[in-house]
């Protein structure tokens, strides 16, 4: 008969009535089958046996629930690899700016460190981009000496990307071209570029 599904005692009655005896032989999680039902049968359903033979089944003891390890102050990828270690997956990924918590590290999960959920539950991270950077106008650095415009732009928390000399332009050892241009708008971090006349 088929069995599967049915809470352990039903399945002893209506097996013991098709003339075969049952025995429990294992238990195992089973998100579709209720607590104490039988999860699954050998021999299979339909299958001629002699009377008396004895019909294995696996019971089930509910949904695999798992508790979510403490993921906060863990870089992304450590984080994404104990969610799935712990058997869940991950969701999604949001990053943001704290002002208070280092690039890359995890400020909190959805659900939160230590819940209590099914197995393969998808998690979400919260993870950090580091404090926003600074928007600031860019100020001119034609006609500063390189070291001069050096300093200004790594005063700025600007980045120097390059310096190339070119002859014929303008004054010797000075700013003659800057990239990006005087009066735009830039974000600390961002490269500058510069021409000095030779």
């Amino acid at each position: 008969p088929e069995l599967v599904g049915l809470p352990v005692v039903e399945a002893t009655k209506l097996a013991e009535a098709a003339g075969v005896r049952v025995r429990v032989v294992a238990e195992r999680p089973d998100a579709l089958v209720a607590v104490g039902s039988v999860a699954f049968q050998t021999p299979q359903p339909g299958t001629q046996i002699k009377r008396g033979r004895t019909v294995g089944l696996v019971v089930s003891s509910g949904t695999d629930m798992r508790r979510l390890p403490d993921l906060a102050g863990l870089n992304a990828r450590q984080a994404q690899l104990d969610a799935e270690g712990a058997g869940f997956a991950l969701e999604e990924v949001v990053e943001v700016h704290p002002n208070h918590v280092e690039r890359g590290r995890v400020i909190a999960t959805y659900p939160g460190d230590g819940a209590v959920m099914p197995l393969g539950t998808g998690v979400r991270l919260l993870v950090s981009l580091g404090p926003r950077p600074v928007e600031l106008i860019m100020p001119s650095l034609v006609g500063k000496t390189a070291e001069e415009a050096r300093l200004i732009v790594e005063g700025l928390g600007l980045v120097m990307r390059s310096v190339r000399y070119e002859r014929g332009r303008g004054q010797r050892e000075v700013v003659v071209v800057q990239d990006p241009v005087s009066g735009s708008h830039v974000v600390e971090g961002d490269g500058v570029t510069l021409r000095i006349g030779k």
